[in-house]
């Protein structure tokens, strides 16, 4: 990358049901390849760098990803930032922007983030919420997840809820600040807080609880599951277009908090 650079930090949102995930990868639409696109077409220049704060994968939702560009150059950072604005495909958002601090690192430097899973919990289909919730045909004992989920909260070895990826980290513990549900029947949200969050954490958190509301699994086999550290245990993992990146907190950002109405779209 050259001396000169413009260099911009980006918080979007997207539906994640066209994409194949954030991260670029050939021969598939992703949301940095959309960005990359756009930026290169912009700048005139296919010297770009992008680094997002999460991999969300094929199918996951964002309101609140962020994005770090650095784009040879000497174009203004708010010039490129409205670029991108306006050049951004119907399904990409660009919520907000600012100029970009070479040392920021929108994954290492984020504090906490929130995820929020939605369920559609009723033998009727949802037709417009088909990309965006996980339809449960029977009747889900809240209740029962409610107490389910109290074991998860605090500083613990998640091996048990993450699936192994290449280059994932050794280290398998993490805090869960807060995971609570909200529903609005027949729609559910189990939204979670922490400081970070191994593949796929929150999804096989979700399906775990799902198959205690549905009495398949007991309240303390999640407890018992977390304590095993064996993730064949922890059953099925939740399908992605139920979940959705909700917020990121940096330093100097209000922490953050669960919502009684979790997704503002």
């Amino acid at each position: 990358m050259a001396e000169q650079v413009t260099r911009v930090i980006l918080r979007i949102a997207y539906d994640g049901s066209e994409f194949h995930g954030f991260t670029e990868s050939d021969g598939v639409r992703t949301v940095a390849g959309e960005l990359r696109r756009i930026v290169e077409q912009v700048t005139r220049t296919d010297r770009v760098i992008l680094r997002g704060a999460s991999r969300t994968d094929t199918g996951v939702h964002a309101l609140d990803q962020c994005v770090r560009i650095d784009a040879e150059g000497t174009l203004a950072p708010e010039k490129l930032a409205r670029a991108i604005a306006c050049l951004a495909p119907e399904d990409i958002e660009v919520r907000s922007f600012s100029p970009g601090s070479p040392h920021f690192n929108p994954s290492s430097d984020a504090i906490e983030k929130r995820y929020v899973y939605r369920l559609w919990n009723s033998h009727r289909a949802s037709v417009l919420g088909r990309h965006r919730l996980w339809a449960i045909g029977q009747t889900l004992d809240l209740d029962a997840m409610v107490r389910a989920a109290k074991s998860l909260v605090g500083t613990h070895d998640f091996e048990a809820f993450r699936n192994r990826s290449n280059g994932g980290p050794e280290n398998t513990i993490r805090t869960i600040r807060a995971i609570e549900l909200r529903h609005s029947l027949p729609e559910v949200w189990i939204q979670v807080i922490g400081d970070g969050f191994l593949y796929r954490m929150v999804r096989n958190i979700v399906g775990m609880l799902v198959e205690v509301g549905r009495g398949s699994a007991g309240v303390a086999s999640v407890g018992e599951v977390l304590q095993s550290r064996d993730r064949t245990l922890a059953g099925q993992t939740a399908p992605p277009h139920g979940l959705h990146l909700a917020q990121i907190r940096y330093p100097g950002e209000p922490e953050c908090v669960v919502d009684e109405v979790p997704l503002r779209f």
